[in-house]
């Protein structure tokens, strides 16, 4: 079981955030470290640092989501109605890096869930 403490520190290295704000944040945390103890049923002492790493990806992720004001729209006008978007938001940078985390840790996550996709 990974603790709130180990993911926050991971946190601390990977963003530009503070500890107060991070402690602020902390259910946001706590739910992404329940989450991926869940998606990662039976890892290793070896996998640790892997699932420390996925779970303060995620926790990034909720942070970013809730925090961010961005909506990629970096100008607006009436007249033509016409609209530019930005390169990319922080939300796609954290959610990109989550998506990384979760695939670099695919052989972690354990499911027996029958997924239905397509015909």
């Amino acid at each position: 079981m990974i603790s709130y403490e180990e993911v926050k520190a991971c946190l601390l290295s990977i963003t530009h955030t503070d500890s107060e704000t991070l402690e602020s944040k902390r259910t946001l945390i706590e739910n992404a470290i329940s989450f991926v103890e869940k998606l990662t049923r039976g890892y290793t002492g070896d996998d640790r640092d892997r699932v420390i790493l996925l779970a303060a990806a995620r926790a990034n992720y909720y942070i970013t989501l809730l925090d961010s004001d961005e909506n990629g729209i970096t100008s607006f006008k009436a007249g033509d109605v016409s609209f530019t978007k930005g390169k990319g938001s922080a939300a796609e940078s954290a959610k990109a890096f989550y998506e990384s985390a979760l695939a670099e840790s695919a052989d972690l996550v354990k499911s027996t869930d029958f997924v239905f996709k397509a015909v």
